[in-house]
């Protein structure tokens, strides 16, 4: 199957998707060779049945409903494909910027790593120096410094400078409540 072309339209329009191919897998009649068009968006309240083959384009587009059963579908996935519009665009008004995901990502990735959970859960316990951290999870002070200006490179911890010491603290208690939820959680399915 060869794709010709594709054209989308952000309005309320119908996407137009030229395909070109034959065979059995390409739209509903098996002797058609030349290129077909197949409208989405306001054809679809009125009973339009995409083709099975695009899924790839389900991410991008709406569609209201297909009688069709999906195949290979197990107990954890809907057995017919049928997409709440307005549920979808009200969650999709409410996304965050992909900016904030990737950024909300980045701190679950650092979080990630056993020793800096650890040291998250520490410093939500009480606000202590690089030395003192060290010393409670038996590492170096070098490693846990590293590991603190990961953290701080995301606004995870700050820190203040009493003397010659270093003492950390996290940055804002939302730190404290994110692990505490998560704790909670573990602690609650594990029994």
């Amino acid at each position: 199957m060869m794709f010709k072309k594709l054209l989308r339209h952000t309005s309320d329009k119908a996407t137009e998707v030229a395909l070109e191919g034959s065979g059995p897998s390409v739209g509903r009649r098996r002797h058609q060779a030349r290129p077909r068009r197949w409208m989405l968006g306001r054809q679809a309240s009125r009973g339009f049945q995409p083709p099975l083959f695009w899924g790839w384009l389900m991410a991008e587009t709406i569609l209201t409903a297909k009688a069709d059963p999906i195949t290979g579908a197990g107990d954890d996935v809907c057995e017919v494909l049928f997409i709440d519009e307005a549920r979808v665009r009200a969650v999709e008004a409410r996304m965050p910027a992909d900016e904030v995901v990737e950024t909300v990502t980045d701190i679950f990735k650092v979080l990630g790593d056993p020793t800096r959970a650890k040291i998250v859960f520490a410093l939500s316990q009480a606000e202590l120096c690089v030395c003192d951290v060290a010393a409670l999870l038996g590492l170096s002070v070098s490693a846990i410094s590293h590991q603190l200006r990961l953290l701080r490179a995301l606004k995870l911890v700050t820190y203040r400078k009493q003397g010659r010491l270093a003492y950390y603290s996290l940055d804002d208690e939302h730190i404290a409540r994110l692990l505490q939820d998560v704790l909670a959680h573990v602690q609650g399915t594990a029994g």
